[in-house]
């Protein structure tokens, strides 16, 4: 499949950057949202780097809260290509971050966006570009925690915990083969009755409502055809993508709720562990996650003591449990037995 070479030309260069590539590059060409949620140094940015460069007409863009917006109204109405924020922790208030966030969520899935009275009056229409986000963890957590997540972000959103640290990292955006936009494949209705949507679907469902999950899961369907070249998805197509959304699974560990439409929080600190069993295996040396998070030994054994559920500390070494082995399993990352 194309799909698998340009995955391939990535590992060349950026081992284990692949899947995230593939799947940034059919969110894009289905015209999604899609946030990058990863601890800094992962890769973020190396992706949407190298999508910027391929994929035109690109727009990289700092915050843009629906005030801001006005700046961009003539470009980006009837816009049809690729909006990149490369790092929301860098906008500066958390009022600002929500805001960019909703804003560019309700974008793309509205295709308009406006403010009716005021002296920054304006409207954008027709918008059908896709919009790539990239964000650590703890900044992502501020998100979740908002009003704005039940009402705004979280079914327009599609959400990708990418788990690796680069153990050598490169400083260069990896390559692939040139791409350009598609026309989505037909989605014939037999697919429907498929295992393998089924299981596609489920994997949207982890993030969605089932009516958002259907149609995120169609539309990145169709887009992933369209870059192979049919006229209609397959079953192939969508065995594909099931296989490259697992990572999407993850938000079941991560998220709780109180309410119903309210209290919901992510837990990072989690997602960061996961991060290092998945990079350098079981066993990994306290030192290595220490230099990774800037954080001293004692304070590290502080943290870890509140996630005995998921780590067990031995001398200077951090193992998994069976829990955080069975966690990962899901997500292809093989432990081995538990402590």
């Amino acid at each position: 499949m194309k799909i698998d070479r340009v995955i391939r030309s990535v590992e060349k260069t950026h081992p284990r950057l692949g899947n995230m590539t593939a799947v940034n590059l059919i969110a894009a060409l289905a015209r999604r949202c899609l946030v990058n949620i990863a601890p800094s140094g992962c890769g973020k940015s190396s992706v949407t780097n190298t999508l910027l460069s391929k994929l035109q007409p690109s727009l990289r863009t700092p915050s843009m809260t629906k005030s801001a917006l006005r700046h961009y109204k003539d470009r980006l109405s009837g816009y049809v290509g690729l909006l990149v924020m490369d790092d929301l922790g860098a906008i500066d208030t958390e009022y600002s971050l929500i805001g960019t966030v909703s804003c560019l969520a309700d974008l793309a899935y509205t295709h308009q966006a406006g403010k009716a009275i005021g002296p920054y009056a304006f409207q954008i229409t027709n918008f059908h570009g896709s919009i790539l986000l990239n964000v650590q963890p703890v900044v992502w957590r501020k998100v979740v925690r908002s009003d704005a997540w039940e009402s705004v972000v979280r079914d327009k959103v599609i959400r990708y915990y990418h788990l690796y640290r680069p153990l050598e990292p490169v400083s260069a955006s990896p390559d692939i083969p040139d791409v350009d936009w598609v026309k989505p494949a037909e989605f014939p209705d037999k697919l429907y009755d498929t295992e393998a949507w089924r299981l596609l679907k489920a994997n949207f469902e982890f993030q969605h409502s089932e009516a958002r999950a259907r149609e995120h899961a169609r539309e990145m369907a169709r887009a992933l055809a369209g870059f192979e070249g049919l006229k209609k998805v397959s079953e192939r197509i969508l065995e594909k993508l099931e296989q490259l959304t697992r990572p999407m699974l993850m938000e079941a560990f991560l998220m709780t709720k109180r309410d119903l439409e309210s209290g919901r929080d992510f837990n990072h600190n989690l997602l960061c562990l996961l991060v290092e069993f998945a990079s350098y295996g079981r066993g990994f040396e306290l030192k290595r996650m220490c230099r990774d998070h800037q954080l001293s030994e004692k304070r590290l054994r502080q943290i870890l003591q509140d996630y005995t559920e998921y780590a067990i500390v031995k001398m200077s070494r951090v193992y998994p449990t069976e829990r955080t082995c069975k966690m990962l399993s899901y997500m292809g990352v093989d432990l081995g037995e538990p402590v």
